[in-house]
Order: structure tokens, then C-alpha cells, then sequence
């Protein structure tokens, strides 16, 4: 099975999104109980979810490393 772009980008970025908002939340020391338990699974998410992205997207990347600017 070939990870697909088409839902490997939007999971990554709305796991970003989620997390950020949870991080700037206990940064402001705005609790609301759950807010370090969702943040701390929600990275394990993110990683997840960028290793997907990276693999749906190796060719871009791989091209992008061995490209001189």
C-alpha cells in the first residue's frame, strides 16, 4: 500500500495545527485538564504523520537535497 499525498499533508498539517494551539495554550498556563495529555499524544501524531508526508513525498525531497543552488 503507497502512502498517498492526498491525506498524508492535510493529517500532518492538522496534527501541526492541533499541537500548536495545545503548546500556546500551556505556554499561557490556560488549562483546561486535558490540554498537556492531547499536546503530549498529539506530537506522537505529528511524528507520524511528517514520517507518512516524507515518504509519500521522497522523490520531491530526494530531489531537493541533491539540487545545487
Amino acid at each position: 500500500m503507497a502512502v498517498q499525498r492526498e491525506w498524508a499533508t492535510p493529517v500532518a498539517a492538522g496534527a501541526f495545527l492541533l499541537s500548536a494551539v495545545t503548546g500556546v495554550l500551556i505556554f499561557f498556563h490556560i488549562d483546561s485538564g486535558l490540554n498537556k495529555f492531547v499536546h503530549e499524544w498529539l506530537s506522537w501524531v505529528l511524528l507520524g504523520a511528517v514520517a507518512l508526508h516524507l515518504v509519500a513525498n521522497f522523490g520531491g525531497f530526494k530531489r531537493h537535497l541533491v539540487t545545487r543552488r
